[in-house]
């Protein structure tokens, strides 16, 4: 980690910090936005970045306006835009701001819409990291309780309208919002007992704490797959060892609900440094659970909602699931490495381990990711680099790997998790 990247994640881990002890709980959202009281229904199409949900803003300021890309976050309630987009259009600090969300006016009074730091900028959401796209801005769960929505993976749609308005279908599944947040959880059901789940498209796998994974895993060790955070789980890719020492599961049987779901893959996060510099990780998550309306032991993921169109209405705290298609039971399927990535440069950080045996023969912690089948992955986004690695069990890549100034390649197969 570059000491710049460190300094910058921890002057943001003490503002996180200092924002969660100040007060049990978070600063109300409620009034702090205005909207059309009567907007028609608005769909706004999305750019779907692996697991990742971009979307069009247009930021308006005394200097003008200006379109830009805006990460969508259902796991927080602030939304925010970088320094330089402050800058630009003439936001001011601590005085309202106003974008266009397709075409919808918002203002945001002060103290919700945050000035995120254009440098080395901790959160991977925001940034470079959806390259070759830029993001700009984040777009989170307190705007999107002022309306209606409808989010559909499949058609790469939001569709927005006033409150009780939007047609739906699927199944009701209850929610339970917090309205000073707009967090909203839905009860995840194991063996006849619901384990409340932040929904979050922000987040791009299910994770959930190490003690309720540990719970699981007790009563159905065949659910276990894996050791590290393998193809979609990593994420991140940072040296956090909440990612790294995590346990791959698959359920195969569970219900969001009422609602059945079959072969869901879920991440049991391990124990260690989490972001924001919190050395444990079921304190990280009892900070995190203080937007939600009840404790949570997850956020529900992108693995997840991505085979349905969900409706909500927040105001009735009501949800709608209509399915799309089958949760792949293979979607992880790949060489077992877990990576890291800063500043271009993707470096294996753990040879993901099956049945306590590795599973990469031959590369090591800490080896420099070269090419691909003979590719060379300069300037590849993360989904390519996790892609070009995924495939069928018994299928082999050709990984070439730098070690010690020196390029090696290997053979490596892919694993069934």
């Amino acid at each position: 980690m570059s000491s710049s990247f460190r300094l910058s994640l921890l002057s943001a881990a003490a503002l996180f910090t200092l924002v969660a002890c100040s007060s049990s709980e978070p600063p109300s959202m409620v009034g702090s936005f205005t909207v059309p009281a009567n907007v028609p229904p608005t769909t706004i199409p999305l750019i779907i970045e692996g697991d990742q949900i971009l979307l069009e803003v247009e930021a308006v300021g005394p200097k003008g306006s200006r379109k830009l890309l805006a990460n969508l976050n259902m796991g927080g309630p602030d939304s925010g835009w970088m320094e330089h987009v402050y800058d630009e259009v003439g936001f001011v600090r601590h005085t309202p701001v106003r974008f266009n969300l397709g075409g919808i006016p918002v203002e945001v009074t002060p103290g919700h819409s945050s000035a995120l730091p254009d440098k080395a900028y901790p959160d991977r959401q925001i940034g470079f990291f959806f390259f070759p796209q830029k993001v700009e801005g984040q777009i989170k769960c307190g705007v999107l309780q002022n309306f209606d929505i409808s989010l559909d993976y499949v058609q790469k749609t939001l569709t927005l309208g006033a409150p009780g308005t939007l047609p739906h279908d699927g199944v009701a599944v209850p929610i339970k919002v917090k309205p000073e947040t707009g967090m909203a959880t839905v009860d995840f059901v194991v063996d006849g007992k619901a384990y409340p789940m932040v929904i979050d498209v922000g987040g791009p796998y299910t994770w959930i704490r190490p003690r309720t994974a540990a719970e699981w895993l007790k009563a159905h060790p065949d659910w276990r797959r894996a050791q590290g955070a393998v193809s979609l789980i990593n994420y991140g890719m940072t040296e956090y060892k909440a990612e790294r020492n995590g346990t791959v599961m698959r359920l195969d049987k569970a219900a969001i609900g009422p609602m059945p779901i079959e072969n869901v893959g879920i991440f049991g996060t391990g124990n260690g440094i989490w972001p924001f510099n919190v050395a444990d990780t079921e304190d990280f998550y009892d900070m995190w659970q203080k937007g939600a309306a009840e404790p949570v032991v997850a956020w529900l993921g992108a693995n997840v909602l991505k085979h349905y169109r969900i409706t909500i209405d927040y105001k009735a705290q009501m949800s709608w699931w209509k399915k799309l298609s089958d949760i792949d039971p293979h979607e992880l399927d790949s060489v077992g490495v877990e990576l890291a990535y800063e500043n271009g440069v993707y470096t294996i950080v753990r040879i993901v381990e099956k049945d306590g045996k590795p599973t990469a023969g031959g590369v090591e912690s800490g080896d420099k990711l070269v090419a691909v089948d003979d590719k060379r992955i300069d300037g590849w986004s993360r989904s390519q680099v996790l892609a070009s690695l995924q495939g069928k069990p018994g299928d082999r890549h050709s990984v070439t790997v730098e070690r010690g100034g020196k390029s090696q390649t290997f053979f490596l197969p892919v694993e069934a998790f």
